[in-house]
């Protein structure tokens, strides 16, 4: 699902090919380079002569070097990534029938899934649509009912999605007003927020732009002879990517904080519209 969005968008994959696929999208979010590591010798040259990279699947020894290089993703969040798509791919199955090994398929495409069990044998609820006389309905089942009958599972029912749907809406709801959930708490984070992004990372890459801008203008102010050599070329192309890359980024916290502090205004709407459904009815 996440390829065929990025396709759809016309998002770029790291080779320049418009067309993204589960495997590359795999390849990313293990990448252990994304949160600051480096996994050495993932590859080695074969042959001297021909210079062709093989990949190492343990001819040699590979040595990981952690915090080698800046991250760009949070390391808890990295990790969490791994747990998560080792949790998915060990997934036991849970349709017996017509199952042909021992693992299920993980599937994300409803936000229900494997979150609903069955009462009464402990096996999950599974989305299926009904058809009677020319009408479609959307309900969760129990897949043991669904597989066996009522050999094994003989009262759980069948809910419709749509009352499924507004009892978990109905819960949220008792939930924070029972714990006192506010706006104006909320507002106190989006504040607290707002105030560490501009104390910290805007800063940071401020200052870091300054020292890049500095050494781009060291670089320019060499003589004829020394640039005519091309020794300094990678050091510009270096300095200008990161240069660039920087700029683009402070432009995005700048529309990000703009967008915060929209938000205080917006919810204080919301507050208004809350604060009336909380009336009893009648109430004027």
């Amino acid at each position: 699902m996440i390829a065929n969005g990025l396709t759809e968008d016309g998002i770029l994959t790291p080779k320049k090919t418009n067309h993204w696929t589960g495997g590359v999208i795999k390849s990313i979010l293990t990448n252990e380079k994304y949160k600051g590591d480096a996994l050495l010798q993932k590859t080695y040259i074969s042959n001297c002569i021909s210079k062709k990279l093989k990949k190492n699947n343990g001819e040699l020894p590979m040595y990981y070097v952690e915090n080698s290089h800046p991250a760009i993703i949070e390391r808890s969040i990295f990790d969490r990534v791994q747990a998560e798509m080792a949790r998915r791919s060990s997934k036991r199955k849970t349709k017996e029938v017509g199952t042909k090994t021992e693992l299920g398929k993980y599937s994300g495409k409803y936000a229900l899934s494997e979150r609903l069990y069955c009462g009464e044998c402990g096996k999950p609820y599974r989305r299926v649509t009904w058809s009677i006389r020319g009408s479609r309905k959307i309900v969760w089942r129990c897949v043991s009912r669904l597989d066996y009958g009522k050999k094994y599972c003989k009262c759980s029912p069948s809910i419709e999605e749509t009352l499924l749907h507004r009892a978990i809406a109905e819960a949220i709801t008792r939930t924070a007003q029972n714990e006192g959930a506010s706006t104006d708490r909320i507002m106190q984070h989006i504040k607290m927020y707002q105030a560490q992004q501009d104390a910290t990372d805007i800063l940071k890459k401020q200052e870091r732009l300054r020292e890049l801008q500095k050494r781009f203008d060291d670089l320019t102010s060499i003589d004829i002879e020394q640039a005519d050599t091309g020794e300094f070329d990678e050091q510009f192309e270096s300095l200008i990517t990161e240069i660039h890359t920087i700029k683009d980024e402070l432009s995005e916290m700048e529309s990000q904080k703009s967008e915060l502090e929209k938000l205080p205004g917006q919810l204080e709407e919301i507050a208004v519209i809350y604060r009336g459904a909380e009336k009893p009815s009648g109430s004027i």
